[in-house]
C-alpha cells in the first residue's frame, strides 16, 4: 500500500467506551493467496489516548419518583450488550438530578436513566407508555444535555403531551435528507422523502435533546434541544453538513488461542458492521447476518478495508461468532470495545491486537457436523444456542469441507448448568433446522462447559422441509409468445438483518428465466390515533440498503417493481392486522386528512427511491387498503378524489413512470375486489389470484385448466375491457392438500386460515404437504394465460428470499412449482 505524505493516518487503538453511527460499503483489500494465518502474540505500541471533554447532563424527573430514590445515567453497550458504563448522578433538588462525564471529542451517546430504589432498578418510560430504549446526545464539544423523564416503568405518566417537529437539510444544497434518523426523547424515527419529521407524545413543558445523523454516516452528526408545548408543536430544524469519505483498514493480531481455520469477523454500531438499532435478547443491536469477514494475513493477521465517514463515533470489536457469542475480550476476561473518532484523512489505517477469548477457566466446546448431501451449496449453516433458557441468534460455523462444518464456542462458558444448541440453514433457526431439532422452542443437544477441552460431533440426518422431491415430469404445450411479458418474481417480506442475503436470492432466481422482480417495502401502522404509517427499524430496508438492493437486481438485468406495503408489527397494538388499524381509528374527516398525508408520504418515498435507482415501475398500492378506497363503509366521500390526486402528484412531483395497483380474486367462491374508477389513471392493474380454481379436493390438471380459463374470462376479461391497461397475474397458492380449492384443513371442521401452514407454524398432520398441488395451480393458470394474449404477465408470490424450504406455505423456490416457472417463463415472454 503506497504511503501518502500527510494523507494516512496509522493508529493503534486498545479497548474504550461504547457508541453509534455507520458505513457506506465495504471494500475487501485485494490480497494474494495467503497461507493459513498463524495467531500471534506480537506486542504494539499503546495507543494516544483522543482528546477528551466534559459533557454535563441534567435531567428532571416525575414528581411522583418515590422519595429515598437515587437515580443513575445508564450508557449500555448496543454492540456487544455487556461492557456498559454506568454514572451516578447527583440530587440537585426540585426533582432535578446532575452529573458528568469525560468522553472523546465528537463521541455519539446513546443511554437512559434509571431509578434506584433498594434493591430495585427501575427504567424509564416514555409519556405513551413505551420503555425508552436509549437516548442520544453528541459530545461536540462542553455541552449540557438537558432531558426530562415522562415516567418511570412502575408509576403512571402525569402531564401534557407535545410534538416537535421539522425537517433536516442539506446544509449545502438545502435539499431536504430522507433516510435520516432523528432521535429524541427515548424514541427514533426516519425522515421522510424530504426531510421531514415528527416526534409525537413527547412530554410537554420539558427540555427535549433531539439528535440527527445519517445511518450510513454520510452527513455529520448535529443536535439542539427544544421545548414542546402542551397539545402544540415546536418546530426544529437541522441542517447537515455531508461528511468526507475515509478508507479504514482494520489490521488484527488474534491471540494464539484462536482455533484453527476460523474467520474473524468486525461487528460495531454501523449497518454494515452489524448495527440494525434494534435491541436482541442479549441487550445488543448487532445481527450477525451483517457482520463483515476478514481476510487473513500472510504474517498471521487479519485485514479489512471499509469506506467510512470523517467524524464518526466508531464503536467495535472483533469476533469469532457474533456482538456476544465468542467475542474478543480485554485480558481480565472483561468485555471489550473500541471506539475511534474517525479523522478526515484520505486513508486511515487501525492496528489492534486481541487479548483474549477466554472468559472463564472453563475449555472451549468444538463441535463438528455432518450435513446431508442435499443440503444447497449456497446455503450457510448456522449453529444456535440455549444459553440461561433463552435461544441466542444463530451463529455461523466453520466450512471443513462439502458437507462438514465446525464450531468453537469460547465465551461465555460461565454460565449454570447445561446449555443446549441446534443446527439450522442460513440463520433460519426455527424453520430451517435439523429435523430433529425442529420448531421455536425444541429441546436442543446439551452440553456442560468443562476444566478439560470437549470434541463434540454431530449429524444432521435431515434438514426440516427439505425432503429430496423427484423432478417434476412437464408437459408444456405450444407456447405463444407474449411481447413485454412480465415473468416476475414477487419476493416474501424479510428481515432488515438479512437484507444482505438478497443478492444471493437474485442469483438464484436467474435461471428461472424471470425478467422482473417485485420487491416489497414494509412500513409500520404504530397509532391509529394520530394515523401514523412509518418505518420499521424491524421489517423496513434502510435506503442505502433498498438502493443497494434495486442495483443487485438490476445488474442482474432484472426489472424492478417496488411493492408499498404497510402492515402493523405483529408484537404492536394492532397484531399485524391493518384492520384492526382502521377498527380503531377515528375516521372522521380530520383523521382521513392524517390518513392520507401518512400513506402520500409513504408512497412518494418510495417513488423517489424508485426515481433515483430507475427503477422501472413502483406501485401506488393494492386491495389490503380497501378501508380507505372508494365505495369502502366509512370511506371518506371524496376518497376517489383523494386517490386522483395522489396519482397525479406522483407523477409531477417525484417518479412519472409505469404505475401499479393491486385488485385481490379471492376465496371459494371467487370475488374480485370492486375496481375503484381512479385505475383508469395507472398503468398497470395486477390481480392477486388466490380464487379457488375447483370445488373438489381432487381436482384434475384439466378440471384445473378449466377453473382458471373460467374465473379470468368471467372476473378479469370485463376488467381488461373497462379500463385497457396491462393486467398481470400474481399467482398466491400454498402447497398443502386443498390448496387450489382454497380449502386447507378440512379435517378439523370447515376451511382453515391460510397462515396456519406458514412456516413458523407448528407442524400438523392436519394440512398435508402437497407440493405437486401449488405445481398445478400455477399450470392451470399459465395454460390459461397462454391462451389470452390481453393478459402480460405472471408473478409467484411469496418467494423466499433467503432459504429454499420445500414447506406448506407460498414460497415456489426450491419446490416443483419453481421448475415449472423456469420452463415456462424461458418461453412465454
Amino acid at each position: 500500500m503506497r504511503l501518502l505524505a500527510n494523507r494516512i493516518i496509522v493508529l493503534t487503538l486498545l479497548l474504550a467506551l461504547s457508541g453509534c453511527d455507520v458505513v457506506r460499503g465495504l471494500a475487501p483489500l485485494f490480497l494474494p493467496n495467503a497461507p493459513t494465518p498463524q495467531p500471534t502474540n506480537t506486542p504494539y505500541p499503546t495507543p494516544t489516548p483522543q482528546p477528551s471533554i466534559t459533557v454535563n447532563f441534567k435531567v428532571t424527573v416525575p414528581v411522583n419518583t418515590p422519595s429515598g430514590s437515587s437515580v443513575i445515567l445508564f450508557m449500555p453497550d448496543l454492540v456487544g450488550g455487556a461492557a456498559h458504563k454506568t454514572l451516578i448522578l447527583n440530587n440537585a433538588g426540585n426533582n432535578v438530578w446532575v452529573g458528568s462525564a469525560a468522553v472523546p471529542i465528537g463521541s455519539l451517546l446513546r443511554y437512559r436513566y434509571q431509578r434506584v430504589s433498594g434493591s430495585q432498578i427501575v427504567g424509564e418510560s416514555r409519556p405513551d407508555g413505551n420503555a425508552i430504549v436509549y437516548r442520544t446526545a453528541l459530545a461536540s464539544g462542553a455541552v449540557t444535555v438537558e432531558d426530562t423523564v415522562a415516567a418511570w416503568s412502575d408509576t403512571p405518566f402525569v402531564g401534557d403531551k407535545g410534538r416537535i417537529t421539522g425537517i433536516v437539510r442539506n446544509a449545502s444544497s438545502n435539499q431536504g435528507l430522507p433516510g435520516i434518523i432523528i432521535s429524541g426523547g427515548g424514541q427514533q424515527i426516519i425522515t421522510g422523502f424530504d426531510g421531514e419529521y415528527v416526534l409525537w407524545n413527547v412530554t410537554a413543558n420539558a427540555a427535549t435533546a433531539v439528535t440527527a445523523f445519517a445511518p450510513d454516516g454520510s452527513f455529520r452528526t448535529a443536535m439542539n434541544t427544544t421545548t414542546p408545548p402542551a397539545n402544540g408543536t415546536v418546530g426544529l430544524d437541522f441542517g447537515l453538513s455531508e461528511s468526507k469519505t475515509v478508507k479504514v483498514t482494520f489490521l488484527v493480531a488474534p491471540p494464539t488461542e484462536t482455533p484453527a481455520g476460523a474467520p474473524l469477523r468486525l461487528v460495531g454500531n454501523t449497518l454494515q458492521l452489524g448495527d440494525t438499532f434494534v435491541m436482541g435478547a442479549m441487550g445488543s443491536t448487532t445481527s450477525a447476518q451483517r457482520e463483515p469477514t476478514l481476510l487473513p494475513l500472510s504474517d498471521g493477521r487479519w485485514a479489512a478495508s471499509l469506506f467510512l465517514y470523517e467524524g464518526m463515533d466508531l464503536r467495535y470489536k472483533y469476533t469469532l461468532g457474533s456482538a456476544t457469542i465468542n467475542s474478543e475480550l480485554n485480558g481480565d476476561g472483561s468485555p471489550a470495545i473500541r471506539q475511534i473518532i474517525l479523522p478526515g484523512s484520505d486513508e486511515v489505517i487501525i492496528q489492534d491486537q486481541i487479548a483474549t477469548w477466554k472468559s472463564s477457566i472453563d475449555s472451549p466446546a468444538s463441535f463438528s457436523l455432518s450435513v446431508p448431501p442435499s443440503t444447497p451449496a449456497a446455503d450457510e449453516v448456522t449453529v444456535q444456542f440455549k444459553i440461561n433458557n433463552a435461544w441466542l441468534d444463530p451463529l455461523p460455523m466453520w466450512r471443513a469441507n462439502v458437507n462438514s462444518w465446525n464450531y468453537t464456542l469460547l465465551n461465555p462458558l460461565d454460565f449454570a448448568g447445561q446449555a443446549e444448541y441446534r443446527f439450522c440453514r442460513n440463520y433460519q433457526c426455527g424453520l430451517a433446522d435439523d429435523g430433529a431439532t425442529f420448531g421455536p422452542n425444541p429441546a436442543g443437544y446439551r452440553f456442560t462447559p468443562t476444566v478439560l477441552p470437549q470434541a463434540l460431533q454431530n449429524n444432521v440426518g435431515a434438514w426440516q422441509w427439505w425432503a429430496d422431491v423427484p423432478a417434476p415430469a412437464l408437459t408444456l404445450p405450444p407456447v405463444n409468445a407474449h411481447p413485454g411479458f412480465q415473468s416476475g418474481i414477487e419476493l416474501a417480506a424479510w428481515r432488515t438483518a438479512e437484507t444482505p442475503i438478497l443478492p444471493a436470492a437474485f442469483d438464484a432466481i436467474k435461471p428461472l428465466s424471470a425478467n422482473w422482480i417485485r420487491i416489497p417495502i414494509v412500513w409500520d401502522a404504530p397509532s391509529a390515533n394520530p394515523p401514523l404509517i412509518s418505518f420499521d427499524f424491524a421489517r423496513s430496508p434502510f435506503r442505502s440498503d433498498l438502493i443497494a438492493t434495486i442495483k443487485a437486481a438490476r445488474e442482474r438485468e432484472f426489472k424492478v417493481a417496488l411493492l408499498p406495503q404497510v402492515k402493523p408489527a405483529p408484537g404492536g397494538p394492532f397484531a399485524g392486522d391493518l384492520n384492526l388499524y382502521f377498527d380503531a381509528g377515528a375516521k372522521d374527516p380530520g383523521w382521513w386528512d392524517g390518513w392520507f398525508r401518512e400513506y402520500a408520504r409513504f408512497i412518494a418515498y418510495v417513488a423517489d427511491v424508485a426515481a433515483f435507482t430507475g427503477a422501472e415501475m413502483y406501485y401506488l398500492g393494492d386491495a389490503t387498503l380497501y378501508r380507505a378506497l372508494p365505495g369502502s363503509p366509512n370511506a371518506p366521500a371524496d376518497s376517489e378524489t383523494r386517490w386522483r390526486n395522489l396519482i397525479a402528484a406522483l407523477r409531477k412531483d417525484h417518479y412519472n413512470a409505469p404505475m401499479a395497483f393491486g385488485l385481490d380474486l379471492f376465496g371459494q367462491s371467487p370475488t374480485l375486489t370492486a375496481p375503484p374508477p381512479f385505475l383508469d389513471a395507472v398503468d398497470v392493474i395486477d390481480i392477486r389470484f388466490s380464487a379457488a380454481l375447483t370445488a373438489s379436493p381432487t381436482a384434475s390438471l384439466e378440471e384445473l385448466k378449466t377453473g382458471a380459463a373460467n374465473l379470468i374470462d368471467s372476473q378479469l376479461q370485463p376488467l381488461y375491457s373497462r379500463f385497457s391497461k396491462t393486467i398481470v397475474i400474481t399467482a398466491q397458492y400454498v402447497s398443502t392438500d386443498g390448496s387450489a380449492a382454497q380449502c386447507i384443513g378440512l379435517a378439523v371442521g370447515g376451511c382453515q386460515p391460510l397462515v396456519r401452514v406458514a412456516p413458523d407454524q407448528p407442524d400438523t398432520p392436519v394440512y398435508p404437504l402437497d407440493l405437486s398441488e401449488q405445481q398445478l395451480a400455477y399450470e392451470a393458470l399459465l395454460y390459461a394465460v397462454n391462451d389470452r394474449a390481453w393478459i402480460n404477465g405472471f408473478y409467484a408470490y411469496g418467494y423466499n428470499p433467503i432459504i429454499a424450504l420445500r414447506d406448506k406455505y407460498y414460497s415456489p423456490r426450491g419446490k416443483p412449482a419453481e421448475a415449472l416457472l423456469a420452463a415456462w417463463f424461458a418461453r412465454i415472454k
